[in-house]
């Protein structure tokens, strides 16, 4: 539902590129397994702290990814030119705890991408950067054992993060970093979960 609610915007985005001269395909998918983490964004990774869940709410995710793009933008900053881009990430995660098996949790938002690094002759590099929501089937455990005695929701805001390397001359075909961050902001509630691991990206583009 949450991505059928998008669509608008999907179709209004094509339509203005369809009429720039930009014929490239604007689609990418991407799979991705990582840990749940008793860490908490973004402090504790300024710390280069990964610590995984324990307990009962120890486990693995699992990330089925779409992404379509909304915009790139052609920016000129003296003699260096810059194309960042936006895209619509959609995501279904299976979630695999110790005690509750495997639930699916459905993410979709809006991602900034940049693209432009001075290494990228070497190894292509982009950084993503998002917001967006997150609405799971049950609540996560580990979410209950951080938060005991408190009420705990299903939906939360989504904040994902995604680095991603690539050989040059194979640019589509992208090894990548995550980290999923899952808050309340307290609005749903105070707090939340992450999960942070490794993956592969292919980009029509």
């Amino acid at each position: 539902m949450l991505a059928i609610s998008l669509l608008p915007v999907v179709v209004r985005a094509q339509a203005a590129e369809d009429s720039g001269s930009d014929q490239r395909s604007r689609w990418s998918f991407n799979f991705a397994v990582g840990r749940i983490g008793d860490t908490s964004a973004p402090g504790d990774y300024y710390r280069f702290d990964f610590d995984t869940a324990w307990g009962a709410g120890e486990g693995w995710t699992y990330n089925f990814a779409m992404a379509y793009r909304l915009r790139e933008f052609d920016w000129q900053i003296g003699k260096q030119r810059f194309r960042p881009q936006v895209e619509l990430p959609m995501m279904l995660t299976l979630v695999d705890e110790d005690e509750s098996g495997l639930f699916p949790d459905y993410n979709v938002g809006l991602m900034f991408r940049w693209r432009d690094w001075p290494w990228n002759r070497t190894v292509r590099t982009t950084l993503g950067l998002g917001l967006g929501i997150s609405y799971s089937s049950r609540v996560w455990t580990f979410d209950r054992q951080r938060h005991a005695g408190t009420d705990r929701a299903h939906l939360k805001f989504w904040l994902p993060i995604e680095i991603t390397f690539a050989h040059p001359r194979r640019p589509r075909h992208q090894f990548t970093l995550f980290i999923d961050h899952q808050s309340g902001a307290h609005v749903t509630d105070v707090g939340g979960q992450d999960a942070w691991g490794i993956g592969y990206r292919y980009s029509y583009e």
